[in-house]
This record gives structure tokens, sequence and C-alpha cells, in this order.
């Protein structure tokens, strides 16, 4: 329990190599995902009994609000959110997971 260990075979089939890559992928026993948060920064993560596993890291630079002009900053913010839904539709198996939780500073939405 808990080492490292090589598993060998003399021949390996399709059934077998898929169980073992299914048995050993996160993606398909996560329940729970979750997206953390901030302006410019997001964490893709996938959720199990045991761990939590970043699937991905974003940073977007988002420009300061000016006064007068606020459209850098819309721009940002639609660069940073497209980036954080594209994250989401590649690394959520949407069969598998039950919950999605988006959480940022102040908000939780579940």
């Amino acid at each position: 329990m808990n080492r490292n260990f090589t598993l060998l075979k003399p021949e390996w089939d399709f059934v077998s190599l898929d169980r073992i890559m299914v048995a050993c992928d996160i993606v398909h026993r996560a329940d729970v995902a979750a997206v953390v948060l901030q302006e410019g920064l997001a964490q893709i993560c996938l959720v199990t009994q045991n761990m939590t596993v970043v699937r991905q890291r974003i940073e977007v630079s988002v420009p300061r609000k000016r006064k007068g002009s606020v459209t850098n900053y819309e721009k940002g913010l639609t660069r940073f959110f497209d980036a954080v839904f594209q994250g989401i539709l590649r690394h959520i198996d949407w069969n598998v997971v039950k919950v999605l939780i988006i959480a940022s500073p102040g908000f939780v939405k579940v």
C-alpha cells in the first residue's frame, strides 16, 4: 500500500489496457468539479473521495478600469471568462460529474 509498482504482462489486450486507463484517470471518477476564480485567475479542479486535482490553471491579464473608458477592462474580462468556459468544456466529463461548484471571494454558486 502507498508504494509504486510495475505491472508486467507478456501480452496486453485492448480491454485490459482500457480498464487500467479508466481506473487511473480521475476524469472518470470525479463526482464534483470546482472552478475557483478571481479576476484574471481561475483553477479548474476535479474532486473525488480521496483527492482534489487541479486540471487547469488559467491566467489572463485584465486591464484596470480607467476613468471614462472601461472597454479594455470589459474585453479582458470577456477573454478571461471565455478561457474559463473553454477549460470547463475541455476538462469536465458531464456524464460523470454530478455537481459543479463555482467559487469566488465573497461568492459561491452550486
